[in-house]
């Protein structure tokens, strides 16, 4: 099965097309977001997805797509299940060696742990996102890990933290230029009297 045709069986409106290429726009490379608005409805197909990556024995992709199911899940409030479905995702994608997937496993658990308070987990799940990300250079989702560790810091009372990863983030998310990002950092560092690069103090 091609990714492009993986992809459109999986997502139906609500994900966006996979792609396993560097050097695409940060957009294309982020691989596979859900929207918000979706997210009930991404569900059903994300479940598809992943029975019919089973039936095929294709273990990168169905590892990759248990942790976006997961992502989905928990963002519904399903916890349990999203921790599950991030710990098959996480073990799957390991096993298989695929860095994308096992970064995207990493993340859900951290935003997973990061929800249930368990803060120390959460730190250690994003931490080794943001490592996994840097290793392979998918540098949208790096950012997005950058934005969750401040989210993060902000919770636990680490000022040097929050202000180190939103800077990061903010550095990054503007020399891609995805806009969206970078206003959402600079509205965070407003909000909590950050200052960032190249940015006089309020």
């Amino acid at each position: 099965m091609s990714t492009r045709l993986a992809s459109r069986r999986a997502s139906g409106r609500s994900v966006e097309r996979p792609t396993l290429s560097s050097g695409r726009s940060p957009r294309a490379a982020s691989a596979t977001r859900i929207s918000r608005r979706d997210t009930a409805a991404a569900i059903s197909h994300l479940e598809r997805s992943v029975q019919q990556f089973t039936e095929f024995r294709y273990r990168p992709f169905q590892g990759w797509f248990s942790a976006i199911l997961a992502e989905a899940c928990r963002r519904e409030r399903q916890l349990e299940r999203a921790t599950d479905l991030a710990r098959q995702g996480l073990v799957i994608t390991r096993e298989a060696n695929f860095r994308t997937g096992l970064g995207w496993a990493q993340q859900t658990l951290g935003r997973i742990a990061q929800a249930r308070g368990a803060y120390a987990e959460a730190e250690a799940h994003l931490t080794a996102a943001r490592e996994t990300f840097a290793a392979i250079r998918s540098r949208y989702e790096l950012g997005r890990t950058y934005l969750d560790l401040a989210s993060l810091a902000r919770l636990q009372g680490n000022r040097e933290a929050l202000v180190t990863n939103l800077r990061a983030a903010h550095d990054l998310f503007r020399t891609l230029r995805v806009e969206k990002y970078v206003r959402l950092a600079a509205h965070l560092a407003r909000q909590f009297g950050v200052v960032l690069s190249g940015e006089p103090p309020a």
